[in-house]
Formats: structure tokens, sequence, C-alpha cells
């Protein structure tokens, strides 16, 4: 599909039309926006400024599949083989997530606004990313939920499903609230 390639390393170039209308459209976040956007017209682009974690084998192997350039990195439950990122880097945990809200449907695809810890701590996540991730996922025909994700320790079940539930949160996982405090932006 690319006719235009790097000299240097014969990867696909993004074409410098796209990357003004972008940067037009979007102003100062133009390079973040770049990035997400151009991947979804062009599943080849190589996403240097950003690391996908990927929790499980099964995740980093749909990361990959669709995005086999990009950084992604098989962390482990509880981010248990993360070695960790540079300062300021831009980080997106991309993994399955269980609904607490009833009417969250399986395959939904969450981009939240704010993480929170069942400790009580909140992660807000950045804005921009946020605003980026969703601008994607909708140009893709996708309507994703920005709902507040639950960070927990083990699997919510049972009754405490519905107690998560009311307090606002929309789905849990066990990895995205541990990158709180960590100075990225997530």
């Amino acid at each position: 599909h690319f006719r235009n390639r790097s000299p240097g390393t014969g990867r696909p170039v993004v074409p410098r039309q796209r990357i003004c209308h972008l940067k037009q459209e979007w102003g100062t976040h133009w390079g973040t926006i770049t990035r997400l956007e151009a991947c979804a017209f062009h599943p080849y682009l190589v996403m240097r400024s950003m690391e996908i974690l990927a929790p499980t084998f099964l995740e980093y192997c749909a990361v990959r599949r669709r995005l086999p350039r990009a950084r992604v990195k098989r962390v482990g439950v509880r981010l248990a083989r993360w070695k960790g990122a540079r300062q300021g880097s831009i980080v997106v945990v991309c993994g399955l997530a269980g609904a607490l809200a009833p009417g969250l449907h399986p395959g939904t695809i969450l981009i939240p606004e704010w993480v929170g810890l069942a400790d009580g701590r909140i992660m807000h996540c950045d804005p921009a990313l946020v605003q980026a991730l969703v601008t994607a996922a909708r140009t893709l025909h996708f309507q994703p939920d920005t709902g507040p994700l639950l960070t927990a320790q083990s699997l919510i079940v049972g009754d405490d499903r519905l107690i998560w539930s009311q307090r606002g949160f929309v789905a849990a996982d066990m990895e995205a609230g541990l990158l709180a405090g960590r100075n990225l932006r997530v």
C-alpha cells in the first residue's frame, strides 16, 4: 500500500498531507494525534514515542498482529515482568478488563478518563491521549466508553461487582492503576 519508503530503513512513510491536516486540526498535540490517527489509516506506521503494555500472551499477540511495528511489551499480570519506562513516556495498557457495569457488552473498547485503585487513590489519564484514542476508535467506527476503570489486586466477582459498579466504575483490570505516580503519560 505504501509507495514511499524511508531510504534508511525501508519502512513506510505517512503521507505529508495527512500529517499537515492533523497539525492544523489539533494544534500542539499533533505529534501524538498523528501517530494514533495515522495508525487507523496506516497500520504499518512505526509508533516510536508510545509504549504499549500487554499483560498476557494473548493480549500481546493481538496487539502485535494489528500493529506489527509498534513498541509492545508483554508485561505480565499486575505488571510483574515490566521493567518500567522513562519519565514522561506515553504508555498505553492494552488488554482485557472485566465488566462491572450491567450495560457494558463484551468487546466494548474502554478508554478511561481516570483509573481508581481499591485503596482509594486515583490516577487521571492524559486528556490529549484519551481524546486521541477516542477519536481514532471512532474513526474506525467503534463507540468507546470513557467511564472510570478500577485496578484491583484480584478478580472482582460476586457481590463485589455490584459494589464497585455502584461506586461508578464500569470495568476492572489488574494493571492500569499501577502506573500511578510514575510520571508517565497514561
